[in-house]
């Protein structure tokens, strides 16, 4: 999601993106644009419509509003991002775009960053097939850098 590029380039996006701050405050509930459905894992897809905890309907201008500004805050102040970053990006993601979490690791200034692009897998990561080799990931880079923060705090 760090890059709404794409997005913003469909169906009515470009119109109404110079609006998204009017209409999110005269109509912050109004529903503009379905996600992408997960077609890779039919599966997962089927789980997400039938939690009832979910919300199914299309995404509203506020909420849509909302993300567009945090991204366009995260994509200003990139550059300034010194803590060690772990991020993963699925190349086959059709709902965020990998190229924006690549040019954040690239932009980052943090001498300690990693980008992992996870093979046949789309973008609930922590789901799909091949989700216990991501959070092995996770867990090894968290290890790595908790245990040598624990021996420099004992020294």
């Amino acid at each position: 999601m760090v890059s709404l590029e794409k997005l913003a380039r469909r169906g009515l996006n470009p119109y109404l993106r110079p609006l998204g701050k009017l209409l999110s405050w005269l109509a912050p509930t109004w529903p503009l644009f379905s996600m992408n459905r997960n077609t890779m894992y039919p599966d997962l897809q089927h789980e997400y419509d039938i939690d009832e905890n979910c919300y199914h309907g299309n995404t509203r201008v506020r909420n849509a509003q909302e993300c567009l500004e945090a991204t366009e805050r995260l994509v200003a102040n990139q550059a300034k991002l010194r803590l060690p970053l772990l991020l993963f990006h699925a190349e086959a993601d059709t709902l965020t775009d990998p190229e924006g979490t690549m040019r954040l690791y690239e932009a980052a200034e943090s001498s300690d960053k990693t980008f992992i692009s996870p093979p046949n897998m789309w973008h609930i990561l922590l789901k799909e097939p091949g989700h216990e080799v991501v959070k092995m990931q996770i867990l090894e880079w968290l290890d790595k850098r908790t245990v040598q923060r624990a021996k420099v705090d004992k020294e």
